[in-house]
């Protein structure tokens, strides 16, 4: 099978051609100034090439010049593999038995002879250190891209470091108790004190007995705004009135009463000293009129007071439970920091918390100038060696990366989370998310095959030419005998750095 070589085809894609070939046996039509042409060394690594694929390789050319050219590297034994013959080549100089044909003498024979010795030597010697002599450094950066993965792996006491493939993590599982505590003042305000007490006289102006309850409702009857209100300490039945005298005049006769009247003892409904009244003050009974009915104090009223005291609020012990849980992670903190392994790191500082304990010495409402809590919890997380998330890290993402890419050297961002719900659960997990820099891939040995015999501007617009390149550097020596403007023609003598970012 034939197989054309392009004029922009390097070594690596005729190579790529003839892996690409379905055939055993391929034929390789090369141009005119292919690169291919510049030294025998890459046709004969082609060749091997090939061979290690287990197919066999002929060249031919695409016209005249190639395939003469293609003849006189390989000789005649090729020549059934050529598309075209060359003609036979002319010698430079002739044989020796024509030149003693013509010169018979023995000292001229002898003279040339020497100088055609020292004449090849010197050939060879230039071929030597044409070949040999010349060296490069190429260096080449490239430039890198990021890719950003994010992945599940299970945190696991049963492996020794980590395992991409099931995507566990050796970790140690961390549990610590911590208490904390917190006092504030109370910001709560009651009124506490005693209710006014005494007695009154309940009076009946009608002509009935009538019943009051207890708790019935007294006012006082002031001109004055505000209220005084008292009740009943007991039921009572206050009798009704009674004539107490008639008298005559010159209208007539004129009856004098004697209300009924009943003593009762009374209490404020609030507390306070305002309800200490005097003696002889007047109150409505209930929802009676004051032409029937009306109750008035025999002495004064007394043991009213109050005075406005501190209690506990509910935001009171909300404070107290943020101030001390802020305490308590922080303490939880410092013990999971001096419980965790030297070389060993945590998910993201994460730590989940289980409250055992909460105890306030005052409850809410109750009289106090300060309020005391005490917290006891529980932490847990989860530590692992940083080289051993590194580890799992890299061969993650190297699985993950595209075609033709490597890893760059430059150090990695890894970051990660616990996604446990509960402190309480036997398979931990965390979200490893990272970035990664990676560079595109190629090998040493092929740019220096491809660069072998290149002159130095095909050899920089090949370099510029790869992907990803960021900066080229081309150094040749010696600078004499014109070595400098061409590559060697030894890929060994041709040394490539590859810079990654």
């Amino acid at each position: 099978m034939e197989i054309k070589v392009n004029q922009n085809d390097n070594f690596l894609d005729a190579l790529q051609k003839i892996k690409d070939s379905p055939e055993p046996a391929v034929t390789l039509v090369i141009p005119t100034g292919h690169v291919l042409l510049d030294n025998v060394l890459n046709l004969k690594l082609l060749k091997a090439e090939t061979e290690r694929l287990g197919k066999t390789l002929a060249y031919a050319g695409a016209d005249p010049e190639s395939t003469a050219l293609l003849q006189a590297l390989f000789g005649e034994s090729s020549a059934s593999t050529l598309s075209r013959v060359a003609p036979q080549k002319k010698l430079l100089f002739p044989s020796l038995a024509s030149l003693s044909h013509r010169f018979k003498g023995k000292i001229f024979v002898i003279s040339f002879a020497l100088f055609l010795m020292l004449g090849v030597g010197l050939v060879a010697a230039y071929q030597m250190l044409v070949t040999y002599v010349p060296k490069a450094t190429v260096t080449l950066k490239f430039s890198q891209d990021s890719l950003t993965k994010t992945v599940t792996v299970n945190l696991s006491n049963s492996v020794a470091n980590f395992d991409a493939a099931s995507k566990l993590l050796a970790a140690q599982k961390i549990s610590v108790y911590a208490t904390a505590s917190a006092t504030a003042k109370t910001t709560g305000k009651k009124i506490e004190g005693d209710y006014a007490r005494g007695s009154v006289l309940i009076y009946n102006k009608t002509n009935n007995p009538k019943t009051f309850s207890k708790n019935t409702l007294l006012s006082l009857i002031t001109t004055s705004s505000g209220s005084w209100l008292f009740t009943l300490n007991d039921g009572v039945t206050v009798p009704q009135r009674s004539v107490a005298s008639v008298s005559a005049t010159e209208n007539g006769e004129q009856t004098t009463y004697k209300y009924g009247q009943i003593k009762v003892g009374v209490t404020a409904k609030a507390l306070g000293e305002k309800f200490n009244l005097p003696a002889e003050s007047q109150f409505n009974v209930g929802d009676e009129n004051t032409n029937n009915f009306i109750a008035k104090s025999e002495n004064d009223f007394t043991g009213g007071k109050e005075v406005e005291v501190a209690v506990v609020t509910k935001d009171d012990q909300d404070g107290l439970v943020t101030k001390a849980q802020a305490d308590l992670t922080q303490s939880l903190k410092d013990k999971v920091a001096a419980a965790t392994a030297v070389g060993s790191i945590l998910p993201g500082g994460d730590l989940y918390t289980k409250e055992t304990t909460r105890s306030f010495d005052h409850g809410i409402g109750e009289k106090a100038d300060n309020v005391s809590l005490t917290i006891t919890s529980l932490g847990v997380t989860y530590a692992f060696k940083e080289s051993d998330e590194k580890g799992l890290w890299k061969e993650l993402i190297t699985a993950a990366l595209p075609t033709n890419y490597i890893l760059s050297d430059n150090e990695r961002t890894i970051e990660s989370s616990l996604i446990t719900d509960s402190v309480d659960r036997d398979a931990p997990q965390i979200i490893l998310k990272g970035v990664s820099y990676v560079v595109p891939k190629y090998l040493a040995a092929d740019i220096q095959q491809s660069l072998a015999g290149k002159s130095l501007t095909s050899a920089k617009s090949y370099l510029e030419g790869l992907s990803g390149v960021e900066q080229v550097k081309i150094e040749v020596w010696p600078p004499v005998l014109g070595l400098a403007d061409r590559m060697p023609t030894r890929p060994a003598n041709i040394n490539v750095i590859i810079q990654k970012p």
